[in-house]
């Protein structure tokens, strides 16, 4: 994969070769859409980073205190990551 810089973002393709690099104990959900990402953004009051956006275009990893479940997470623990 090639560093990624403003000059080469992050792609599709690399974002998924990235997810398939995780442990096998993390579920990788389809991917979010512009709109839920927009929603969760609104929600707690943060903007994703494009690498970020892209990544979660690509998969939702959930699972185990790496990764949060941005879709379907409860609401208590969310807010608690973001803490």
């Amino acid at each position: 994969m090639t560093p990624i810089s403003p000059e080469n973002p992050l792609t599709s393709e690399d974002a998924q070769a990235l997810l398939a690099m995780l442990p096998t104990r993390v579920e990788i959900k389809r991917g979010m859409s512009e709109r839920e990402l927009n929603q969760v953004e609104e929600r707690w009051g943060f903007r994703f980073a494009p690498e970020h956006r892209t990544l979660l275009g690509a998969g939702l990893p959930t699972g185990g205190r790496s990764w949060p479940d941005w879709r379907d997470g409860d609401a208590e623990k969310l807010a608690e990551w973001l803490a």
